[in-house]
């Protein structure tokens, strides 16, 4: 009698089990899912100072290169430095001796970056 009834037993997992294990991946997800989005918005802006500080060493060298010069944009500097296609550069000001530049990445929720002719970068 008992070989008959474990033949006709069905084995498997239990709607309990089931609701537990689909409630601990949706407390897991939300979890997981602002980290991912604060950790891609820390890259974003990493990637937008290091253009900023490669934007100020370019236009350093430009100044070194034409003292006279009326500006440093990233047209007159595109011989040594692109910027990357996600990153928008600006000059704020643009003489000599009293010159700004602001970078932001082309996403919502990112930083924009400023940057002096001292190479101090400010938030």
């Amino acid at each position: 009698m008992k070989a008959l009834w474990d033949k006709n037993r069905q084995e498997g997992f239990t709607l309990i089990e089931l609701m537990i294990v689909i409630a601990l991946i949706g407390i897991l997800a939300a979890i997981a899912i602002p980290q991912y989005s604060n950790y891609r918005n820390r890259a974003y802006n990493a990637k937008a100072v290091s253009e900023l500080k490669s934007f100020h060493k370019t236009c350093m060298v430009y100044f070194i290169d034409a003292p006279t010069a009326p500006a440093c944009t990233t047209a007159e500097v595109a011989a040594t430095f692109v910027p990357a296609s996600d990153v928008t550069i600006a000059m704020v000001n643009s003489t000599l001796n009293n010159w700004s530049a602001t970078a932001k990445y082309n996403e919502p929720n990112t930083q924009l970056y400023t940057v002096d002719v001292n190479g101090n970068i400010t938030p």
